[in-house]
């Protein structure tokens, strides 16, 4: 049998005879290169000699130059290598690949960018990643975020080491290219409200958003407070208060902000974006400027970027503790709970808005459990209708009579003219637990409605409800009923 090699020696021999022919007749064709099998797979395509005489004519320019060069020679190109080369290198660049270990980045790339991601090299996945921060391979910045995002998701399933990185430059990705900051929400455990942004804008966060805040810095924990257990929902919106108070209280005054007395102070500093990459600034910004919140930006001059960020201190604070310690102590002692608590060491001015928020939540609280009375106005033509008949008909009756009034009662109401006689009688009636029925009956009303009349009348001297209703019967609170007898002098 004759082997492979004789018979390409074969064809060989044939090829130079049929070569002397062609020049002794000065005739030029195209003539096949003819390899083996062996030999094939060690040929390298032309473009990567190219790709390296880029780094050979720019070997005095720094590395992340060169590499920006190559890869941006190399953005459209596919392979089909059929051999996989491991390469494991720090700090990747084309430069410190072989041959094949371009060959089989190539055709791996090739694939990644066909939709079909394969664990391979992380080199390998590292060089992709820093073509795609370098713009390599995408029609706009924003696509290259969406693919570098979409990888990180991918591959980090296949290994877990690619994302030590990925979210720091995936940040710094959005702030080079000016993205829109709906971009920095798609980047995994970013917080585009920082604890210190919550606490500082309360008035627009809600009660649960402010009071996670405050014990997420706290040394105090309330949670564990027995109090707290069992009046939750008083603490979160009491604390939530106390926060927008404080703040609106050094917004009036003028005065230092609490916030970097309580939780921490602004930092600033220079900042290298895409630090641990291959990456070349070849925008070169200058009087740049990137705003994420009002707690964090960044600015660029010439080339050289800073940072301004609002930094937490470190571990819990003992100061906010402090103030959560004081809220839950002041509400046992408002709620007379079995188990006091000493009061946390704040300034003054803070106890006394601690103390006003705790009271105008009460008041608040006994306002919205107040019984509510609807009237239907549909209704209304017909009640006036029935009015009239039934004025008429009490004008019929007591034609000649007047409501009899006692002398103690008429003194009341000519002290006390805002209250008419019926009311006083009825407060009399409730502060001497005495029967109202035939009152209300005699004067066609109902409790309702003179409750609803005296609460009223009488608010802006209580500034709060006096009269409620437990089980459909009115009651005047406890705390008012001295109030009433030495406003009616009684």
């Amino acid at each position: 049998m004759v082997s492979d090699q004789n018979l390409l020696n074969t064809v060989l021999s044939k090829s130079r005879l049929r070569e002397k022919e062609n020049l002794a007749q000065k005739v030029y064709r195209d003539e096949p290169i003819l390899m083996t099998a062996s030999q094939m797979a060690n040929f390298t395509p032309p473009i990567y000699r190219k790709m390296r005489e880029i780094a050979r004519t720019a070997y005095n320019e720094p590395e992340n130059v060169i590499f920006y060069k190559q890869a941006r020679f190399m953005e459209h190109h596919e392979d089909n290598y059929e051999h996989h080369v491991e390469f494991l290198r720090y700090y990747p660049t084309y430069v410190s690949m072989s041959d094949a270990q371009l060959r089989c980045y190539f055709t791996w790339r090739t694939k990644v960018r066909k939709g079909e991601i394969q664990k391979t090299s992380l080199s390998f996945a590292y060089i992709y990643i820093y073509e795609l921060l370098n713009g390599i391979g995408v029609d706009s910045t924003e696509e290259g975020f969406l693919q570098l995002l979409h990888f990180l998701q991918e591959y980090s399933a296949l290994d877990c080491h690619i994302g030590t990185y990925m979210n720091r430059w995936l940040k710094d990705y959005c702030i080079y290219y000016n993205l829109n900051a709906t971009f920095l929400k798609k980047i995994p455990d970013f917080k585009d409200k920082t604890i210190a942004h919550v606490l500082i804008d309360a008035k627009n966060q809600s009660d649960c958003s402010v009071f996670d805040a405050l014990v997420e810095i706290s040394a105090y924990n309330i949670k564990s407070s027995r109090f707290f257990k069992q009046y939750k929902d008083v603490c979160i919106s009491v604390s939530a208060e106390v926060v927008r108070a404080l703040n609106e209280y050094y917004k009036t005054n003028g005065l230092f902000s609490h916030r970097e007395y309580f939780f921490g102070s602004f930092n600033s500093g220079k900042r290298m974006l895409f630090a641990g990459a291959v990456f070349y600034d070849r925008l070169r910004r200058d009087g740049y400027k990137y705003k994420i919140s009002d707690d964090e930006e960044y600015t660029c001059s010439k080339g050289q970027w800073q940072f301004k960020q609002f930094m937490l201190f470190t571990g819990r604070l003992q100061r906010t503790g402090e103030l959560l310690r004081t809220i839950d102590s002041l509400l046992r002692a408002q709620y007379e709970f079995k188990h006091a608590l000493k009061k946390g060491s704040i300034p003054t001015e803070w106890d006394e808005i601690v103390q006003r928020c705790i009271e105008n939540y009460i008041i608040r609280k006994r306002y919205e459990n107040a019984p509510k009375i609807e009237i239907d106005l549909r209704l209304l033509n017909t009640i006036r209708d029935d009015a009239a008949v039934t004025q008429e008909r009490l004008l019929i009756y007591n034609e000649d009579a007047e409501v009899e009034m006692s002398s103690e009662t008429k003194n009341l109401f000519s002290q006390h003219s805002v209250l008419s006689p019926l009311q006083v009688q009825f407060l009399l009636c409730l502060l001497n637990n005495e029967p109202f029925t035939a009152l209300l009956k005699e004067n066609n009303t109902t409790a309702y409605l003179l409750s609803d009349e005296i609460n009223e009348l009488l608010f802006d001297e209580c500034n709060d409800t006096v009269i409620v209703f437990e089980d459909d019967e009115p009651l005047i609170l406890e705390d008012y009923e001295t109030f009433l007898k030495g406003y009616l002098d009684l």
